[in-house]
């Protein structure tokens, strides 16, 4: 059944709000509509697809600034019919340099051997499979920097990376596509224009459409990452990747949390306010002491995530009087501590003056500790392992 535009217009709300599975669904609800538009002004499928890439990406890099989420569907229609027109004329200008670069490479090659072997439809299949075996952060390297032609700032910063872990990115996934393609590609040809060349051809009727990112790396970070999402199934969008926590003593507990992307802000807020946090790469540390909900708030500036932890186990309460009675004359007293448990060491039990009465029998095991006490009224104080503080009064009659 097909939503309404109030109910498309509610997913986007959540979708600004960082709900990563109510943009998938506006996406499943609105993508055939728009490929059909795109496929009606590009007259090819590979291209139509290429557009549709750029559309949501753009509309995910505008939605923080769409102030009428109700207007989403005009939207996309207007992004589609702007991205169509600009892929029309970036494919004239592409089929006019590939011309040229089709005729250097005829005058430096015998028989059109490396013209043959870009082209060659077993290649081009080898090479779309080998794409899709590298790791999911790799694929979208090797994607941005040789697909989109992105600088290396470019593809770092979409990644959420350092230039230096980009750079070995790429160098891991060319070595990788060189021995998985050993003997395919053509000699003395860079990888990056095989790459290019290579993902991009048709032969016959086959279409292939891995990783086809088009224009859609040209937008901000968010977009090219979020193109490689939908497309290669991985979990590149900017997330918190999982978070915990562990009580550690009884007395406080270990907030982590793993944190994919480069975060503008980090918070961890609580009932009493916020609480300090480290960040050692992409992984956070806090310390918390008391049980709770606690909010873990990231801000990577075109996204926002919250994530909820309910903090239990912290011993925060001093033991408690089970029993108070008669045994052969003595007055049992029996605590219970179902956290750290008691000191015993630290139980007090003292007349109204302040002086404290001496044990006749301590039973740790059993929780007891027996007294020789006249009637009168008494003063217990007792202290748990954690250093909690409980005390009340205790009559004996």
């Amino acid at each position: 059944m097909e939503l309404t535009y109030r109910e498309l217009a509610e997913l986007l709300q959540r979708a600004a709000g960082g709900d990563r599975e109510a943009f998938a669904q506006f996406y499943r609800e609105t993508v055939q509509a728009q490929r059909y538009q795109a496929l009606t002004y590009l007259q090819d499928e590979d291209l139509a697809a290429e557009a549709v890439q750029e559309v949501y990406a753009t509309l995910l890099f505008k939605l923080p600034e769409l102030k009428n989420p109700r207007g989403a569907v005009a939207f996309l229609n207007k992004t589609t019919y702007f991205v169509c027109q600009n892929i029309r004329r970036e494919q004239q200008r592409r089929s006019h340099r590939q011309s040229e670069l089709g005729e250097g490479l005829m005058d430096v090659s015998s028989a059109g051997q490396v013209e043959e072997a870009y082209q060659a439809k077993e290649e081009n299949a080898a090479l779309q499979r080998a794409l899709g075996e590298l790791p999911a952060r790799q694929r979208a390297a090797v994607t941005m920097r040789y697909l989109q032609r992105m600088s290396s700032r470019e593809t770092a910063e979409a990644l959420g990376i350092s230039e230096a872990t980009l750079r070995r990115d790429l160098a891991a996934a060319k070595k990788a596509l060189r021995e998985r393609l050993k003997g395919q590609l053509p000699a003395l040809v860079p990888l990056g224009l095989c790459l290019r060349r290579g993902t991009r051809l048709r032969t016959g009727g086959e279409r292939s459409k891995p990783l086809q990112m088009g224009r859609a790396a040209a937008l901000a970070g968010v977009g090219a990452v979020f193109v490689v999402t939908l497309l290669a199934g991985g979990q590149l969008l900017p997330h918190i990747a999982d978070a915990g926590w562990l009580v550690e003593g009884w007395q406080t507990a270990q907030i982590e949390a793993r944190i994919e992307g480069a975060p503008k802000s980090v918070r961890l807020v609580g009932a009493e306010g916020e609480v300090p946090v480290a960040l050692d790469g992409g992984k956070l540390l806090a310390r918390v002491e008391r049980n709770g909900l606690y909010t873990l708030q990231v801000d990577w500036g075109f996204r926002r995530e919250a994530r909820e932890l309910a903090v239990t186990g912290i011993d925060e309460e001093g033991p408690t009087l089970a029993a108070c009675e008669e045994r052969d004359g003595l007055i049992l007293v029996r605590l219970d501590d179902s956290g750290a448990g008691v000191d015993w060491e630290r139980v007090r039990l003292c007349r109204e003056d302040g002086e404290e009465m001496p044990r006749r029998q301590l039973d740790r095991q059993a929780g007891e500790i027996l007294y020789a006490l006249p009637p009168g009224r008494y003063q217990l104080e007792a202290w748990d392992l954690a250093g909690n503080r409980s005390q009340g009064p205790l009559e004996v009659r």
